[in-house]
């Protein structure tokens, strides 16, 4: 399930990358919930967005994980609501992140449209042609929202290939990943879209939390699923 998270908002990553920088007042505040399925598995994810902070709550295997990402400090923080703690580390520098090999796969706009939560979305697929895979998009207009981790995305080698959906701005509001036989590997879909004024302390931990130390050289547990270590906490 792990993967597929990946999967999934690595595709939400590459719609959104070119049009994070035209976020504004006008961006959506609010909260979005979807539902990520792979082989029958189903896990809710529930993501609030407020100006450069997104909070974003999963539930997985009855263990809650909560990220706030803020993209003007740049840092990330995992809340471990069981525990009451919490890791706060800086977002990793996009020019040490592994880039993805140079391909000329180019999304394609299929002219289907369909109406979603409200929104006319348009289709597009996109092939890649080393593992003869599909990726759907359908992208709802006038949704304009910061995804998670966009910045990095800036600097992804293919990220020209995807200038025609970039023009057309919106938001993946459904997602389906095939395989090279045609077969559904993995969906994404948002189910309830509530655009309404947040509370700004969704985005910081509760003054009762304790705060832990990130060990040196550990990644950030939201970045490669794990948990932190037991004993690895501040004075604070």
């Amino acid at each position: 399930m792990k993967k597929y998270t990946a999967m999934i908002l690595g595709a939400i990553v590459i719609v959104g990358c070119g049009f994070a920088a035209h976020a504004s007042a006008q961006s959506f505040e609010g909260a979005i919930d979807m539902q990520m399925t792979m082989r029958g598995k189903t896990m809710e994810t529930h993501c609030y967005y407020q100006g450069n902070k997104i909070r974003i709550e999963s539930n997985s295997g009855g263990r809650q994980s909560i990220i706030i990402t803020d993209l003007g400090a740049k840092t990330m923080t995992q809340m471990m609501p069981e525990r009451r703690m919490y890791m706060t580390m800086d977002m990793p520098d996009a020019k040490t992140l592994p880039q993805p090999a140079t391909t000329t796969d180019k999304p394609v706009k299929t002219g289907k449209t369909e109406t979603i939560l409200g929104y006319v979305c348009d289709e597009w697929t996109i092939t890649d042609s080393k593992r003869k895979a599909t990726t759907d998009l359908w992208l709802a207009h006038g949704l304009t929202i910061m995804p998670p981790m966009s910045g990095g995305m800036q600097r992804n080698p293919n990220a020209q290939n995807y200038d025609a959906i970039y023009k057309e701005g919106g938001f993946p509001v459904r997602t389906i990943v095939k395989d090279s036989t045609g077969t559904e590997q993995t969906r994404m879909e948002v189910v309830k879209i509530d655009k309404k004024q947040l509370d700004a302390s969704l985005f910081t931990p509760p003054a009762d939390y304790q705060k832990m130390q990130m060990p040196p050289g550990m990644m950030h547990p939201g970045m490669q699923g794990g948990a932190p270590m037991e004993g690895q906490q501040s004075g604070h």
